[in-house]
């Protein structure tokens, strides 16, 4: 019984130590206004894989964005979470992340009709913040947006 406990105790510890990283999730609490005059059926917020690495040149466009969860209007104000390795990182760290070396984020915006609309938002037109209930939470404001 010993042994087993021993060899149970050796495996975590190695599977624990293994990469060195804290796995786990982030939230983005993505807000915003989209004022269209036809009407919205949803909207796409931009991909893990796009926030964390340059995806506007690695990624094809149809991966820019996340079927995670949509907003059923032209108002938002989403919660999305992101699975990471780096769990440890501060906001502030992660919202460097997410600006360097883009010009924009995107958005996908569908129509009732299911016309799809790429939108490329610049990003010194969006604002980068803590959230305000959550300090371990980015919250992303991409304030009003007209197509």
């Amino acid at each position: 019984m010993n042994k087993i406990k021993l060899l149970l105790l050796l495996f975590f510890g190695i599977y624990l130590n293994g990469f060195g990283q804290a796995c786990g999730v982030y939230k983005i609490v993505y807000k915003g206004y989209i004022k269209s005059d036809v009407a919205i059926q949803e909207v796409k917020f931009p991909s893990r894989d796009f926030l964390e690495q340059d995806g506007s040149k690695s990624l094809k466009q149809k991966q820019w964005v996340t079927n995670f969860q949509k907003a059923l209007s032209g108002k938002f104000n989403d919660i999305i979470y992101y699975p990471t390795c780096s769990a440890g990182a501060s906001v502030k760290t992660r919202i460097n992340w997410i600006k360097k070396g883009k010009t924009f984020l995107p958005l996908l915006v569908i129509t009732t009709d299911g016309k799809r609309i790429w939108i490329r938002v610049p990003i010194d037109q969006i604002e980068f913040n803590e959230a305000k209930k959550n300090k371990n939470n980015i919250e992303i404001n991409f304030k009003e947006i007209k197509i």
